[in-house]
């Protein structure tokens, strides 16, 4: 199964396509799911956040790390398009240091 190493860089990546989720790990399909196909919520939008507190004032579980780069698309990513993120971040000067997995080998 795919993890993060702790105090290291990974490249997280959820995509939902109708009532299914994949969530990859530096492409490398770690887990999936259903959901439900009307995601329609009047509540605020919350990265990096595993509860957020119901008034809008914070976060009871906010995330431990860094995020950098968060993105939210219209349609579900391919392994293509997953690859070619990953890459593209492993491979810029913010990401100096990075060994990049060139296979980009997604589980389907």
């Amino acid at each position: 199964a795919a993890t993060l190493s702790l105090n290291s860089w990974g490249h997280a990546v959820a995509t939902r396509k109708g009532g299914e989720v994949s969530v990859y790990l530096n492409t490398t399909l770690a887990g999936g799911g259903s959901c439900p196909d009307n995601l329609s919520n009047p509540a605020a939008l919350a990265i990096g956040c595993n509860s957020p507190l119901p008034d809008g004032g914070g976060c009871a579980e906010p995330f431990n790390g860094y995020l950098d780069e968060p993105m939210i698309f219209n349609r579900a990513l391919s392994a293509i398009d997953l690859c070619n993120q990953y890459l593209a971040f492993c491979r810029s000067s913010s990401a100096q240091g990075l060994t990049c997995d060139d296979s980009c080998v997604v589980d389907r």
